[in-house]
C-alpha cells in the first residue's frame, strides 16, 4: 500500500512511533537448564508460526531471579519477537489464552509494547503480514550480526488506522482465523477417521494374521509425478501393483 493510496483518517509512521517500551529479556548467568520449577522463561522454542505458544520445552529461572529484575516481565497484550537465530522475527501475542500469570522473556527476545494510539493486537498482526515478513526474512538471510536491534521499529513503516476501524480490523482478522484453526481441526479429525476406518475395514475382511504379515511400503515407492498424473513406479508393475494413471 502506497502513501497516496490511504484511506481517509490513516497515517503511514515508523512503528517506533507507536512504541511505548521495547526491551530484551533476560536469563541469569549459567542459563536456565537446570532448573525445573520457578518462572517461565519465554524463547524462541515457545513461539509457534501461527503465533500461538508451545508448553512442550518450557524453562524456567528462579523466583528469586524474577524479584530482582523487571526487564522482560511479560504482561498482557504484550508482543514477543524473536530477535536472533534461524526464527528471527517470529512473534507472539500475550492474550487472555495465556497460561501463566508470571513470565519473563529470555535474552533473546524483545517484548514490545505499544501506545494507546495503535492497538496491540493490531500491531501483532501486522508484524505478522508478508510485508514485514519479508523484512524478516532479509534480516535472517544477510546475517545480521548480533540479530536485530531495537532500530528495527524504525525500519518498519505501519499503516495506522483510526482506533475503531483498528478493532474493526482486528475482530474480522481473529474471525478468519479462527475458522481457519477450526478448518484445520477438522481436517486432522477426518484424517485420524479415515484411517481408523481403513484398519477397521482390512480388520473385516482379513485376518490380523495376514494384516501382520503384508508388507508396508511409503507412498512415493509406488508413485510419482508423471505429467501431472500420478503413476506407480517402474518397479511395481507387477501383477501385484497393477499398472494405473489416476489423476490427482
Amino acid at each position: 500500500m502506497r502513501l497516496n493510496e490511504l484511506p481517509e483518517g490513516w497515517e503511514y509512521k515508523p512503528l517506533a512511533e507507536f512504541v511505548d517500551s521495547l526491551e530484551s529479556g533476560a536469563r541469569p548467568r549459567g542459563g536456565v537448564s537446570k532448573y525445573t520449577f520457578g518462572v517461565p522463561s519465554i524463547s524462541a522454542e515457545q513461539k509457534a508460526e501461527d503465533g500461538r505458544f508451545r508448553w512442550d520445552n518450557i524453562r524456567y529461572v528462579l523466583e528469586e531471579f524474577y524479584e530482582s529484575t523487571t526487564k522482560g516481565r511479560i504482561a498482557r497484550n504484550d508482543i514477543l519477537v524473536v530477535k536472533d537465530g534461524a526464527t528471527t522475527g517470529t512473534c507472539g501475542f500475550v492474550g487472555t489464552d495465556f497460561p501463566y500469570k508470571r513470565a519473563m522473556a529470555n535474552e533473546h527476545t524483545f517484548r514490545l509494547r505499544t501506545t494507546r494510539r495503535l492497538l496491540p493486537r493490531f500491531a501483532y498482526f501486522y508484524l505478522k503480514s508478508p510485508y514485514c515478513g519479508d523484512y524478516f526474512t532479509h534480516c535472517r538471510a544477510r546475517g545480521v550480526i548480533g540479530g536485530l536491534t531495537t532500530s528495527f521499529v524504525y525500519d518498519i513503516l505501519v499503516p495506522v488506522p483510526p482506533l475503531a476501524e483498528q478493532r474493526r480490523i482486528v475482530a474480522r482478522i481473529e474471525e478468519l482465523t479462527s475458522r481457519l484453526r477450526r478448518a484445520a481441526d477438522l481436517h486432522r479429525e477426518a484424517e485420524r477417521d479415515s484411517a481408523r476406518l481403513f484398519q477397521a475395514g482390512l480388520e473385516s475382511a482379513f485376518s490380523l494374521r495376514q494384516i501382520a504379515d503384508w508388507p508396508t511400503y511409503e507412498a512415493r515407492q509406488l508413485f510419482t509425478p508423471v505429467n501431472g498424473q500420478v503413476d506407480p513406479q517402474g518397479d511395481c508393475t507387477t501383477s501385484q501393483f497393477p499398472r494405473r494413471t489416476c489423476s490427482r
